[in-house]
């Protein structure tokens, strides 16, 4: 498929201090011949690195991510010398910027609430397996109060009711055995709905499916997690079939176990080594199996599930029946359009963001579930409409009086984000408009591993993100051949829709100065 990009012949530049300015580094780029370039004169997207005879690195969305078309030629000695090459490589990769500062150091360490990841706190409420477990506080308090009761009664024993002091070096050593006896037989097993999880032998099972759709490029991809609790210690085989819903099939996909991304134990970016009582285990990708997994008593599994589809030309004509949109968009924000789609179930909970707004209805609203081939039109009066950023960190404005002298004070309050948020739908949401909220400066957190979840990169360039929940099966989920059921079933969809741009019309004044020197030279040659 070709980019919606042109060029007329080339240019030669020799400026290139914006290139300097880019990288936010003190290294100068100095040239000693002009360079030529291709020179871009049509392209859909966004100017990254612009000079004085056109733009030089430009990005373009396309399909579930962007493009990044750059003009110069980094081959070149100037650049190849150049100290703020590495830097530049890295922001064209969205990477992030190499510290310049050397004190600047990663802890291994985990922050004060266990979470410092979005991976982390997704693997952490697929974990809510409605299970209640007593706090660590009462044992601690059992033992302390174990400890101060032992001696008195102790104490009491042996020097009123036995009368033997030098009793104690059989009476306290047998207290202290009868009370430790005592708190390991009877310790406080979970319980889920009033019953006992040690128990069931039954393993339970949470599941979450995200599906996206790129409309201009009809590509899908599909990423399904699936965690397990295990009630005994002991070697599992789990099959987790690729069966994804219609119309997202995908060809092929991947499965394997995932992990939390820090730097700490069962995190992904520990030291590696190899220990003695590591225990291995075969992964079958392509056939969605795990084979002998090694599991501790009452401990848990996380797999992870990856499809990936791009239609050819030849499967377009049945993908387009997906959805339909017309939507455009005027400087000022404001989207006009219509938006229907022919899935075979409803799209609940449904947000709309363009650029830096968020279209959403109520709750109850006859819009508030979009059924298959269900209209919806913009603007409509029962579509509500705020400021994304506001949308999703809380903000609230509000004047209020001074208590002395004349006028108002605006205060803004803002919501802290919950890292201890179990909503899989609140986690997402946050996930998908991540760098638009704020970034690791709102939610405190890190993005590792979930960076392609983050559309804000789409909204910028000019893409309208369609965002929703989806009912879908348990699937065929087996253990040991036998198949299980699943406690917990979310699955939810983004449709990446493009959107025309239209640029509101401006009326163009009349030339005074030229009119005028017409009435001159007409009034000259009476």
């Amino acid at each position: 498929q070709q980019l919606q990009i042109q060029f007329n012949q080339s240019s030669q530049i020799r400026d290139l201090s914006r290139v300097e300015l880019f990288t936010g580094e003190a290294s100068r780029l100095r040239t000693n011949a002009p360079l030529t370039i291709p020179l871009i004169t049509e392209f859909d997207g966004e100017t990254l690195v612009g000079g004085l005879a056109g733009p030089l690195v430009v990005e373009m969305p396309r399909g579930l991510g962007t493009i990044v078309f750059n003009s110069l030629p980094l081959n070149n000695r100037a650049f190849q010398s150049w100290d703020a090459l590495p830097q530049f490589y890295r922001i064209l990769c969205q990477f992030p910027k190499l510290s310049t500062n050397s004190s600047e150091r990663k802890s291994n360490l985990l922050t004060q609430t266990g979470l410092s990841d979005f991976k982390t706190q997704w693997d952490a409420a697929l974990a809510d397996f409605g299970i209640t477990t007593p706090s660590v506080w009462i044992p601690l308090s059992l033992i302390l109060a174990t400890a101060l009761i032992v001696g008195p009664v102790d104490y009491f024993l042996v020097r009123h009711l036995l009368r033997k002091p030098l009793l104690t070096w059989v009476t306290f050593p047998i207290l202290a055995v009868l009370a430790t006896v005592w708190g390991v037989s009877s310790p406080g097993i979970p319980q889920k709905d009033g019953v006992q999880l040690g128990a069931s032998s039954a393993v339970m099972a949470n599941r979450v499916t995200m599906i996206d759709y790129a409309t201009d490029t009809h590509t899908v991809r599909v990423q399904d997690f699936t965690k397990l609790m295990l009630p005994q210690t002991g070697r599992y085989d789990v099959t987790v079939p690729h069966q994804w819903p219609a119309p997202f099939e995908v060809d092929q996909s991947f499965t394997a176990t995932s992990a939390v991304p820090e730097a700490t134990y069962r995190g992904y970016y520990r030291v590696s080594g190899t220990h003695l009582d590591q225990t291995t285990y075969q992964i079958a990708a392509a056939e969605g199996k795990l084979l002998a997994a090694p599991a501790y008593e009452r401990s848990t599994i996380l797999i992870q599930s990856v499809g990936y589809q791009g239609v050819d030309e030849a499967q377009k004509p049945q993908t387009d029946s997906i959805i339909e949109t017309t939507l455009s968009g005027t400087s000022s924000l404001q989207l006009s359009g219509e938006i229907r789609h022919h899935l075979p179930m409803p799209i609940t909970d449904w947000i709309l963001a363009y650029d830096k707004l968020i279209y959403y209805v109520d709750e109850g609203s006859t819009l508030d579930e979009l059924g298959p081939g269900t209209t919806l039109q913009f603007p409509d009066r029962n579509i509500k409409q705020r400021e994304l950023s506001a949308y999703l960190t809380g903000t609230t404005k509000q004047l209020v009086k001074r208590e002395k002298g004349v006028g108002e004070d605006l205060i803004i309050r803002q919501l802290d984000y919950d890292v201890f948020a179990t909503d899989l739908e609140y986690i997402a949401s946050l996930l998908t408009f991540h760098q638009m909220a704020g970034g690791s400066d709102y939610t405190h957190l890190t993005n590792l591993e979930l960076t392609s979840w983050d559309m804000s990169e789409q909204l910028r360039l000019g893409r309208a993100i369609l965002f929703g929940r989806i009912e879908l099966p348990e699937g065929e989920l087996a253990i040991r051949d036998e198949q299980i059921s699943v406690g917990k079933r979310e699955a939810f969809v983004r449709f990446v829709i493009p959107v025309n741009r239209r640029q509101t019309g401006i009326e163009k004044l009349p030339d005074y100065r030229k009119k005028n020197e017409e009435e001159t030279e007409a009034s000259g040659k009476q």
